[in-house]
């Protein structure tokens, strides 16, 4: 079988998208077939949680993600802020201005902190592993750049996390002796696949967080690289954050189906081996089950709807 790879991208928040898929990587055991991982922003999150085989910790966070604390502010101003970043282009601002400006960052990272130390162990990763590949953006030049979290001890794997979700004027830019300051990493490069492929692996799974995303497939001839998107819709603007409990449960349904089919269609073509037996059984209760969840979760919504219907005609 050839290396496998693949690549959590950046983009919103979108991520439970991700998880969802590794759900199914993980009923399909295809998960330990899995020797190169990369990520940028809150998909390097999950990157470092599927290669230190965080599974319950991450199954735990997505399951209380409405109660997440990544920031010291709501989680719509977050995006508000982040939108109007995106949109504004700064123009007439230089890079001096700017640093003196927002370098140090309007908020503390101690949150973020806390939910690196709460959710994620970066003492220890599964021997199968071979990269773990996180990307920032390199400022002054503004150009990506890819770190290997397997090179560094612990301490810098939490400076190289945070950088990657170092969102300017939010957070303060993490400035080196050298000179070069990085900050978060989906301003330059959504997906990167990059150093997935110079690190050997040939069969790559993008998950991708925003329709926004996309690879350049003829830059990879001998690579088999498929991509996988969550649906359109209202969250899928730039720099929304929505952690809600019905949009995480919306998204790893939707990333679960989605590397069900795929993983079922390469099954098929020998890409990845199957499992047998009463294994494949297993497999099939398992996806019984989290779809009976999802359907709960899409009668609590369609109550709540019919709630909020009935309080607006009801209102004095």
């Amino acid at each position: 079988m050839e290396k496998i790879g693949i690549v959590f991208a950046g983009g919103n928040g979108n991520s439970a998208y991700q998880f969802g898929a590794w759900k199914a990587l993980r009923s399909y055991e295809v998960e330990s077939s899995v020797r190169v991982v990369s990520g940028t922003s809150f998909g390097a999150l999950n990157a470092v949680m599927f290669a230190s085989d965080g599974y319950e910790k991450a199954e735990a966070m997505w399951q209380n993600a409405a109660k997440l604390k990544i920031s010291n502010v709501p989680i719509t101003k977050l995006k508000e802020i982040y939108d109007i970043l995106l949109t504004s282009g700064l123009s007439g601002v230089s890079f001096e201005q700017f640093l003196a400006l927002f370098g140090h960052g309007l908020f503390a990272e101690k949150s973020f902190s806390e939910f690196l130390d709460e959710h994620i162990d970066l003492s220890k990763m599964r021997e199968s592993i071979e990269h773990i590949f996180i990307g920032a953006t390199r400022f002054p030049t503004v150009e990506p750049v890819y770190y290997d979290l397997l090179r560094y001890p612990e301490k810098m794997r939490r400076v190289l996390l945070t950088a990657t979700n170092a969102l300017p004027i939010l957070y303060s830019q993490l400035r080196f002796s050298t000179g070069v300051v990085l900050w978060e990493g989906s301003f330059t490069d959504l997906s990167p696949l990059l150093p997935v492929y110079e690190a050997g692996a040939r069969v790559i799974f993008v998950l991708h967080l925003s329709q926004r995303s996309t690879v350049q497939q003829n830059l990879y001839p001998d690579a088999k690289i498929y991509e996988l998107f969550p649906r359109p819709d209202f969250s899928d603007r730039p720099g929304c954050v929505d952690f809600t409990r019905l949009s995480v449960e919306k998204r790893m349904k939707e990333g679960y189906g989605d590397m069900v089919e795929l993983i079922q269609k390469l099954m098929k073509e020998g890409v990845v081996s199957c499992p047998i037996g009463e294994k494949i059984k297993g497999v099939k209760a398992q996806e019984k089950d989290f779809l009976k969840q999802t359907k709960r979760a899409k009668n609590r919504e369609a109550e709540e709807k019919r709630r909020e219907i009935v309080n607006l005609l009801t209102e004095k």
